[in-house]
Protein backbone atom coordinates (compact mmCIF):
# COMPACT_ATOMS: atom_id res chain seq x y z
CA UNK A 1 0.00 0.00 0.00
CA UNK A 2 1.14 3.64 -0.83
CA UNK A 3 1.89 5.75 2.43
CA UNK A 4 1.25 8.77 0.72
CA UNK A 5 -1.84 8.14 -1.28
CA UNK A 6 -5.09 10.02 -0.65
CA UNK A 7 -6.66 6.50 0.57
CA UNK A 8 -3.79 5.87 3.23
CA UNK A 9 -4.63 9.23 4.89
CA UNK A 10 -8.14 8.63 5.23
CA UNK A 11 -7.40 5.64 7.03
CA UNK A 12 -4.79 7.28 9.31
CA UNK A 13 -7.61 9.81 9.86
CA UNK A 14 -10.34 6.85 10.61
CA UNK A 15 -7.76 5.34 13.26
CA UNK A 16 -7.24 8.65 14.54
CA UNK A 17 -10.86 9.47 14.99
CA UNK A 18 -11.42 6.19 16.54
CA UNK A 19 -8.62 6.25 18.97
CA UNK A 20 -9.85 9.91 20.48
CA UNK A 21 -13.27 8.83 20.66
CA UNK A 22 -11.95 5.88 22.89
CA UNK A 23 -9.92 7.95 24.83
CA UNK A 24 -12.72 10.11 25.08
CA UNK A 25 -15.70 7.35 26.36
CA UNK A 26 -12.51 6.68 28.93
CA UNK A 27 -12.70 9.95 30.05
CA UNK A 28 -16.17 10.41 30.38
CA UNK A 29 -16.02 7.35 32.72
CA UNK A 30 -13.46 8.27 34.30
CA UNK A 31 -13.77 9.80 37.94
CA UNK A 32 -11.54 12.83 37.94
CA UNK A 33 -13.11 13.81 34.37
CA UNK A 34 -14.84 17.51 35.39
CA UNK A 35 -18.52 17.28 35.27
CA UNK A 36 -18.53 20.12 32.35
CA UNK A 37 -16.91 17.84 29.94
CA UNK A 38 -18.70 14.82 30.89
CA UNK A 39 -21.75 17.12 30.17
CA UNK A 40 -20.40 18.40 27.22
CA UNK A 41 -19.14 14.75 26.00
CA UNK A 42 -22.72 13.72 26.30
CA UNK A 43 -23.86 16.91 24.33
CA UNK A 44 -21.59 15.49 21.66
CA UNK A 45 -22.84 12.03 21.60
CA UNK A 46 -26.16 13.44 21.76
CA UNK A 47 -25.66 15.38 18.69
CA UNK A 48 -24.37 12.55 16.80
CA UNK A 49 -27.04 10.19 17.09
CA UNK A 50 -29.60 12.85 16.88
CA UNK A 51 -31.67 12.76 13.58
CA UNK A 52 -31.31 16.30 14.37
CA UNK A 53 -28.61 18.46 12.64
CA UNK A 54 -27.64 21.80 11.76
CA UNK A 55 -28.14 20.32 8.11
CA UNK A 56 -30.13 17.50 7.76
CA UNK A 57 -28.35 14.25 6.15
CA UNK A 58 -30.83 13.83 3.46
CA UNK A 59 -28.94 16.81 1.69
CA UNK A 60 -26.29 14.86 -0.74
CA UNK A 61 -22.76 15.35 0.98
CA UNK A 62 -23.43 18.65 2.66
CA UNK A 63 -25.50 17.16 5.00
CA UNK A 64 -23.02 14.63 6.53
CA UNK A 65 -20.12 17.26 5.86
CA UNK A 66 -21.17 19.37 8.86
CA UNK A 67 -21.26 15.94 10.91
CA UNK A 68 -17.67 15.20 9.37
CA UNK A 69 -16.26 18.51 10.60
CA UNK A 70 -18.18 19.39 13.96
CA UNK A 71 -17.91 15.85 15.47
CA UNK A 72 -13.58 15.42 15.02
CA UNK A 73 -13.19 19.27 16.28
CA UNK A 74 -15.52 19.12 18.99
CA UNK A 75 -14.12 16.02 19.88
CA UNK A 76 -9.67 17.44 19.55
CA UNK A 77 -11.74 20.18 21.35
CA UNK A 78 -13.00 18.16 24.53
CA UNK A 79 -9.47 16.64 24.67
CA UNK A 80 -7.47 19.45 25.34
CA UNK A 81 -9.52 20.74 28.26
CA UNK A 82 -8.99 17.19 29.73
CA UNK A 83 -6.40 17.17 32.67
CA UNK A 84 -3.30 15.60 32.18
CA UNK A 85 -3.61 13.18 34.49
CA UNK A 86 -6.41 12.02 33.19
CA UNK A 87 -5.45 11.82 29.54
CA UNK A 88 -2.76 9.99 30.10
CA UNK A 89 -4.89 7.30 32.67
CA UNK A 90 -7.62 6.99 29.26
CA UNK A 91 -4.68 6.70 26.62
CA UNK A 92 -3.04 4.07 28.93
CA UNK A 93 -6.30 2.30 29.23
CA UNK A 94 -7.25 2.91 25.44
CA UNK A 95 -4.20 1.21 24.77
CA UNK A 96 -4.72 -1.72 27.04
CA UNK A 97 -8.57 -2.00 25.19
CA UNK A 98 -6.99 -2.21 21.93
CA UNK A 99 -4.42 -5.24 22.49
CA UNK A 100 -7.78 -6.97 24.02
CA UNK A 101 -10.25 -6.00 21.20
CA UNK A 102 -8.34 -9.11 18.61
CA UNK A 103 -9.73 -11.34 21.12
CA UNK A 104 -13.03 -9.79 22.18
CA UNK A 105 -13.48 -9.45 18.19
CA UNK A 106 -13.02 -13.23 18.18
CA UNK A 107 -15.10 -13.57 21.05
CA UNK A 108 -18.08 -12.38 19.71
CA UNK A 109 -17.62 -14.17 16.32
CA UNK A 110 -18.02 -17.43 18.69
CA UNK A 111 -21.23 -16.38 20.38
CA UNK A 112 -22.76 -15.48 17.32
CA UNK A 113 -22.17 -18.20 15.73
CA UNK A 114 -23.09 -20.10 18.38
CA UNK A 115 -26.44 -18.09 18.66
CA UNK A 116 -27.14 -18.89 14.89
CA UNK A 117 -26.65 -22.21 15.31
CA UNK A 118 -29.04 -22.82 18.05
CA UNK A 119 -31.42 -20.35 16.69
CA UNK A 120 -31.27 -22.32 13.11
CA UNK A 121 -31.58 -25.67 15.60
CA UNK A 122 -34.57 -24.42 17.34
CA UNK A 123 -36.11 -23.45 14.30
CA UNK A 124 -35.17 -26.74 12.65
CA UNK A 125 -36.82 -28.60 15.28
CA UNK A 126 -39.76 -26.30 15.47
CA UNK A 127 -41.09 -26.94 11.76
CA UNK A 128 -40.60 -30.65 11.62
Amino acid sequence: MVKNGVWFKIVQIFDFLRKYALILFFAWRHPQTPKRIKTILLILAGYLISPIDIIPDYIPFVGLLDDMAIIPAAMMLVSNFLPASVMSDCQRDCARWQRKFPYILWGIALLSILWVGALIYGLYHLFT
